[in-house]
């Protein structure tokens, strides 16, 4: 009977001793977080009545199970890792090789640098190795825009290195706002430019005023972007990309208005657009209009400025934007891209059941596979009320019991995974963008909502083998 007691405390990896554990800090600070980890389970557990636990859920009843992770605010917080997703993570990989045992993706909202760094970033930070096929960032399902705008000019707009993604991604001709505000210099009169001294010393006048001619971008100020003929009336901007949030808001406010304003020719005025232009799409890479890092209260998000935007063109021109689309969560590309990830690690760890169509499948046929998912990526976004699967008749039901994805924005993760359809479950945590009130968010409640990340996929292996056991009787 008392063997029985213990079993929970060692299943957290609680061994109990006369005394406190003594030895090296490491051994001391892993007992101490989980004990509390423990503790903070029973006791979340008895206040979380009402929340709708993980039964009846759809899936492949005794596949194994999948993670989707969100980063900021379920790992993260900025640079600081969350102490619940070391041990989270440490539950996935193996101890011994620390290969991972289940499929896993992180999937945010985030971005500016290239799948490849934000992996070797996430690799040191949570000290397992994550590749670079486990990452999707927020831009990540642009590169299917590639096809239509790789040889057009493209404005880019967003905080680090979002210039080197472009092109990595193959947007040839990608111009960023700092480079077009460098060559147009007038259109932002309140931003200081590199070299710019006479802005700084309070003049009028820009240095390089003589080079710009009725506001238009000419060949001697273009030539700033290495692309002397760009965002002309021979060579317009065929569309905006917002990648990530932008890094100064006013500049590319502006530039994004001019630019859209004068279908692709910053300068031009809506009356001087011949009749028949086509209209430059704008497209954002996510549209969370809040997110969490380390300060005390959320941070405006890309959605924030995306609002501005859409707001701003509407008082100067009494009209919406012409055309706007929004990718990342909770609209349906990312989501797709993911069960494609996940797919793919599925087999290379061998976890996809013997009776599962896909087992038995040669490498021709599931590539195949692979190629049909890739297509059913949606060129087209949702709202967040409608629900987005695959079409059953070409791609057969996914291996999974449950792809679990575990996020802290009910705006964006939970409403995303519950719109993405069987096998994917949501996973509501506290250490990030939700701040209650309650447990559960009443807009976008999630079909399970836990403290923090380790809780998170306690509850996810916890559902998996409850769902393998009831396949079996």
């Amino acid at each position: 009977m008392f063997a029985h007691k213990l079993q929970p405390l060692l299943r957290w990896g609680i061994t109990l001793r006369s005394t406190s554990p003594v030895g090296n800090a490491a051994t001391s600070a892993a007992y101490a977080l989980s004990l509390q980890n423990y503790l903070e389970f029973k006791s979340f557990s008895s206040l979380n009545k009402g929340v709708p636990l993980m039964n009846n859920i759809g899936g492949y009843p005794h596949g194994p199970a999948a993670f989707v992770f969100d980063i900021d605010g379920v790992l993260l917080h900025g640079r600081e890792v969350l102490p619940s997703a070391i041990e989270a993570v440490n539950k996935l990989v193996d101890r011994r090789t620390g290969a991972w045992r289940y499929p896993v993706v992180f999937m945010t909202n985030g971005g500016g640098t290239t799948e490849s760094k934000r992996a070797e970033q996430l690799s040191n930070f949570l000290g397992v190795r994550v590749r670079t096929d486990q990452v999707l960032l927020a831009h990540t399902p642009m590169k299917g825009l590639v096809h239509e705008l790789g040889d057009h000019p493209v404005l880019i707009s967003g905080k680090g290195d979002v210039s080197n993604v472009a092109k990595l991604y193959g947007f040839n001709k990608a111009v960023h706002t700092r480079q077009l505000g460098a060559a147009i210099p007038l259109a932002t009169p309140f931003t200081k430019y590199d070299g710019d001294k006479s802005r700084m010393n309070g003049s009028n006048k820009s240095v390089r005023e003589e080079g710009v001619s009725g506001g238009h971008p000419t060949e001697k100020t273009s030539s700033l972007t290495s692309q002397a003929d760009l965002g002309t009336e021979t060579s317009p901007f065929r569309a905006v990309l917002v990648m990530t949030d932008p890094d100064e808001w006013y500049r590319d406010l502006q530039l994004i208005l001019d630019v859209v304003s004068g279908a692709g020719v910053p300068g031009r005025s809506i009356a001087e657009v011949p009749a028949g232009t086509a209209p430059v799409p704008v497209y954002y890479s996510a549209g969370d209009l809040v997110w969490a890092n380390g300060f005390p209260t959320n941070r405006l998000g890309q959605g924030a400025f995306a609002e501005m935007v859409d707001h701003m063109y509407k008082l100067v021109h009494g009209q919406s934007l012409p055309y706007v689309k929004f990718y990342g969560k909770p609209h349906p590309e990312p989501y797709r891209m993911a069960e494609r990830l996940l797919l793919e690690q599925a087999r290379e760890l061998n976890l996809i059941p013997q009776d599962h169509s896909l087992f038995k499948a040669s490498d021709t046929e599931f590539k195949a596979v692979l190629e049909a998912m890739e297509n059913s990526v949606h060129l087209s976004s949702k709202s967040c009320s409608s629900e987005s699967s695959h079409d059953s008749t070409t791609i057969p039901p996914l291996p999974f019991s449950g792809i679990f994805a575990i996020g802290d924005n009910p705006s964006s993760d939970i409403c995303g995974a519950n719109n993405a359809g069987s096998p994917w479950v949501s996973i509501l945590v506290h250490t990030g963008v939700f701040r209650g009130p309650g447990k559960n968010c009443s807009k976008h409640a999630a079909q399970v909502a836990v403290s923090n990340v380790f809780h998170a996929v306690e509850a996810a292996l916890h559902r998996a083998r409850n769902s393998r056991w009831h396949s079996m009787r």
